[in-house]
C-alpha cells in the first residue's frame, strides 16, 4: 500500500473587489481605477502627455458581464500596449447591453508592477441602489 494524501493549502491569488459610485457609468471608472491599482500602475502621469485615444466595449446579457468583459479588456490593453487609464468618456447603454469606454494612450509610462490574469464572472454583480440609498455597488474578483 502506498502512502498518497493530499490536503488543500491556502490560496491567496485572488482580490476580491467592491466599488460604489452614483451612477453605472461611475462603476465603470471606480472598477478601472481598482484594477490600475491591482497592477500597481503607480500615480497618474499628467494630461500633457496625452497621446491617442481609442475605445473599449464590454458586451454581454447582465450589467456585471458587461462590467466584467470591459475590465478584462481594459487588462489586455494596460498590459500590451501600456497605458493609464485616463477615462474621457463613459456610456452604458441598457438596450445594447454593451459598455463603452474612452482612454488615452501615454507615453512614458511603466509596465504593470503586478500581474493581473484576468477578471472572473465568479461572484461578479451590479447592483442598484434600493429604495432611500444613493450608491450603485459592484463586486468582481481579481485572479492575481
Amino acid at each position: 500500500m502506498c502512502d498518497e494524501t493530499y490536503r488543500f493549502l491556502d490560496h491567496t491569488a485572488d482580490a476580491s473587489v467592491e466599488v460604489t459610485a452614483d451612477s453605472r457609468e461611475g462603476l465603470i471608472r471606480a472598477s478601472i481605477a481598482a484594477l490600475a491599482e491591482l497592477m500597481d500602475l503607480g500615480d497618474p502621469p499628467d494630461d500633457r502627455s496625452l497621446a491617442e485615444g481609442f475605445s473599449l466595449r464590454g458586451d454581454g446579457k447582465t450589467p456585471a458581464e458587461q462590467l466584467v468583459n470591459l475590465l478584462n479588456e481594459w487588462l489586455v490593453v494596460a498590459s500590451t500596449k501600456q497605458v493609464y487609464p485616463v477615462i474621457t468618456y463613459t456610456a452604458w447603454d441598457k438596450k445594447e447591453a454593451r459598455v463603452l469606454v474612452e482612454v488615452h494612450e501615454i507615453d512614458g509610462i511603466r509596465p504593470p508592477q503586478k500581474e493581473v490574469k484576468a477578471i472572473t464572472y465568479h461572484a461578479a454583480a451590479v447592483i442598484a441602489p434600493e429604495k432611500g440609498e444613493k450608491l450603485w455597488r459592484a463586486t468582481w474578483i481579481a485572479d492575481l
